[in-house]
């Protein structure tokens, strides 16, 4: 070869280098959308849609060679309230075959690569999804038998049959168990006919009346991708994740959004009810409607319930109604946001004889913290309780997914956690209080009480 040979390769090769990694480069960037990455103070996230404009939230966590796949649609219990028990009897449908694999032939092709499945169905959301090692050919399989459930689930009669009586042992267990009881009592007196009023795993009435093509239309019409979003976490690198969500997406249905849950409305008036049930501990619900993530005061109620009853032994409901007087078994308080305002709880477990004595020391505690601020030294504490406890609940692959379906069911944005804790370390005590009090009405609060006691306020209503 001649040096004017040489010399001609030489330069073609130096310019066609940077052109080919310029090709790939734009290759890669029509293959997958632009990504927006958070890098979060608690929880670092990556955000895309898909080609088919299906959300994804994905957290590479590499200190185990696990992945944690979960698919969330709009198919919750409040999409399906006029029957209800059916969100939830469609979700645990999706595992049990699909096209060329029964429901034994699946889960043992599940056991043989080491997957577990999981299956949930809360009040806005249904979601499905796998934990497989991140060994490729594992994994490779593990999506295919997902993409498999996604698209081709088979709902055979035999199944829904099996299932469907499971769930009616299910529904007759909980009628047995007192705190059940007062749980959707509580729910039914608060929202009355708005879908949240209505229990996930239905009635017996509503469940025994539902058929497999009840299970097959709701299936078509929810779980399609206008209502979707996937999450990924756990040892994978960016372009693979980007592959398996594509993967996931193309095979899940298309289809039309679910519309949007219109407000409840709160009850005019104070409802006390009692259900009389022969055991030896009275199960109450105190409350009212509450809260949705949008409000600008939300940092303020939870910053408050977490010193109100939030937090497990020095909550002021604690002190005042167990430490005091030792009233309760256990004492806590929550607000449930949901894509409309979800309920504000306070729940406790009592002996019968004290159940009364007891809801009027939790009615003492929520009067006296509407109208009183906590000291500067309380919330003090207080913040550095709930500072450290953070990290804590972000510490495996399935805590983390619980929170990116959070972040995708309610649209929050990737900075949301490091924006609430900053709001919260600025909070003071007359914030709180402010907020608490047009927040809560002491004179329409809904009280439910489950044990047997004659003693405890009937329904108001009667």
């Amino acid at each position: 070869m001649t040096k004017l040979k040489k010399i001609i390769i030489a330069v073609v090769l130096i310019c066609c280098v940077p052109l080919t990694y310029f090709f790939i480069h734009e290759y890669k960037k029509h293959m997958y959308p632009a990504v927006t990455k958070h890098q979060g103070q608690l929880l670092s996230v990556d955000y895309w849609e898909t080609k088919q404009g299906i959300p994804v939230y994905f957290t590479a966590t590499p200190q185990l060679p696990m992945l944690d796949v979960r698919v969330i649609f709009r198919a919750g219990s409040a999409q399906s309230a006029e029957r209800a028990g059916l969100a939830q009897l469609t979700n645990t449908l999706m595992f049990t075959g699909v096209k060329g694999l029964d429901n034994d032939a699946l889960s043992e092709a599940l056991d043989g690569l080491g997957i577990q499945t999981y299956q949930t169905t809360e009040l806005d959301f249904s979601s499905i999804g796998i934990r497989s090692l991140t060994e490729r050919n594992l994994l490779e399989q593990g999506i295919k038998l997902l993409s498999s459930v996604l698209s081709e689930p088979q709902f055979s009669q035999k199944d829904f049959d099996r299932e469907q009586q499971r769930q009616l042992d299910s529904i007759e267990y909980l009628s047995q168990r007192p705190e059940a009881l007062a749980e959707l009592a509580f729910y039914k007196a608060l929202y009355d006919t708005h879908p949240y009023a209505y229990p996930a795993i239905g009635t017996k009435e509503s469940v025994k009346a539902l058929t497999k093509q009840d299970i097959e239309t709701f299936y078509k019409q929810y779980y399609v991708r206008p209502n979707a979003a996937i999450v990924l976490v756990g040892e994978l690198s960016l372009e693979e994740a980007q592959q398996w969500a594509e993967t996931l997406a193309e095979v899940i249905l298309d289809g039309q959004a679910a519309p949007a849950l219109a407000a409840p409305i709160a009850p005019r008036l104070a409802i006390a009810k009692h259900i009389e049930f022969p055991s030896e501990q009275t199960h109450v619900r105190i409350g009212q409607l509450g809260m949705t993530r949008e409000q600008p005061n939300y940092a303020a109620l939870y910053m408050g319930n977490f010193l109100l009853g939030g937090s497990d032994l020095v909550s002021l409901l604690f002190k005042n109604v167990r430490g005091q007087r030792g009233l309760v078994y256990g004492i806590s308080s929550y607000f449930l946001p949901l894509a409309q305002k979800g309920p504000f709880i306070v729940q406790l477990q009592t002996r019968n004889a004290q159940a009364q004595n007891a809801q009027d020391v939790v009615r003492q505690t929520l009067q006296t913290f509407l109208q009183t601020p906590v000291t500067v030294q309380q919330l003090d504490e207080a913040k550095k309780d709930l500072m450290g406890n953070f990290p804590l609940r972000l510490m495996n692959n399935a805590a983390i997914s619980e929170q990116l379906t959070t972040f995708a069911v309610y649209h929050l944005p990737l900075d949301y956690l490091d924006v609430l804790l900053e709001k919260i370390t600025k909070l003071t005590p007359q914030e709180i209080q402010q907020a608490f009090a047009e927040q809560l009405h002491m004179d329409n609060l809904i009280s439910v009480s489950v044990g047997a006691s004659q003693k405890i306020a009937v329904d108001a209503k009667q």
